[in-house]
């Protein structure tokens, strides 16, 4: 099999940092992402919708992305950050395909200073178009295309990944219960250097995310990079022991943002300077 002529453009449409005057930026991810294969149609995947469509619209005007374009929306999972744009995209385009798992319509609920309130606009989700709704509850992947796959339900392999998140929750008749976050996606993109994986905030853990979609693919790919957030949040033993997993994936290309934080970005910086890359709202990927 011949990987040679696969190119992937990723964009980033809203992350939380921005320094293009005309974008704005806001806490949370929209990447578009462009692949081109050989002898195929290109394939547009707009990859979360960010915490406004006020944002989304505008940045997509500014970076000259026509939302008719989109091929496939994918939504990774129910916080504000990533879902909260997606309605105002439904109302602009009417034929594309929204991928996601269905249990990202459970009210998502994150506790601050011992108080809980709701994170994510579940009641607007429900108004997207169901004839377009690719629900991938009951798949174990989705693939777009041969190179293209969502990961579908993440495995946690690791219970010891840095990343795995413990402190959001979902609530279960009257009661408030740790969320295990079993709807969220990622993507894994098979480019002639090896597999690509977006993660939007790796709340599975970004090992066991890298570890599932590279079992995907045939031939044994290597890891070529990562982009997304990794979901540190600044913890130092935390990003530590991520940059000590990673490293054994060898990552010709790091990009971490949005939930990593500022602290972690840095550590990974030091650790990986030759493959790390800032990603932030308008920035731009080639392989």
């Amino acid at each position: 099999m011949s990987y040679k002529k696969t190119i992937m453009i990723l964009t980033g449409v809203i992350e939380n940092t921005v320094y293009n005057k005309k974008l704005w930026g806001e806490e949370g991810v929209a990447f578009f992402i462009e692949v081109v294969e050989e002898n195929a149609a290109p394939i547009r995947v707009l990859f979360d919708t960010g915490r406004s469509g006020t944002v989304l619209l505008h940045n997509l005007e500014i970076l000259e992305i026509e939302p008719d374009n989109i091929d496939y929306l994918v939504l990774s999972h129910g916080h504000t950050g990533h879902i909260n744009g997606a309605l105002s995209l439904n109302y602009k385009i009417k034929n594309y395909n929204i991928v996601l798992h269905s249990d990202i319509y459970r009210q998502k609920y994150k506790k601050n200073n011992n108080k809980i309130r709701k994170s994510g606009n579940q009641t607007a989700l429900k108004q997207l178009n169901e004839n377009n709704i690719i629900d991938i509850k009951k798949k174990s992947t989705y693939w777009i295309s041969k190179k293209v796959v969502i990961s579908g339900n993440i495995p946690i392999k690791d219970k010891n990944d840095p990343s795995c998140s413990n402190h959001f929750l979902l609530k279960k008749e009257k009661k408030y219960i740790p969320d295990q976050f079993k709807e969220e996606l990622s993507i894994g993109i098979l480019s002639k250097k090896g597999v690509i994986i977006l993660t939007s905030c790796a709340h599975r853990g970004l090992i066991n995310t890298i570890r599932h979609i590279l079992s995907l693919f045939e031939d044994n790919m290597p890891l070529y990079g990562v982009i997304g957030g990794f979901h540190t949040l600044n913890d130092k033993k935390k990003t530590k022991i991520l940059i000590e997993k990673l490293t054994n994936y060898s990552p010709k290309i790091i990009a971490p943002c949005h939930c990593t934080g500022p602290i972690s970005n840095s550590m990974l910086y030091s650790s990986f300077r030759e493959s790390y890359r800032y990603f932030g709202t308008g920035s731009l990927i080639i392989v």
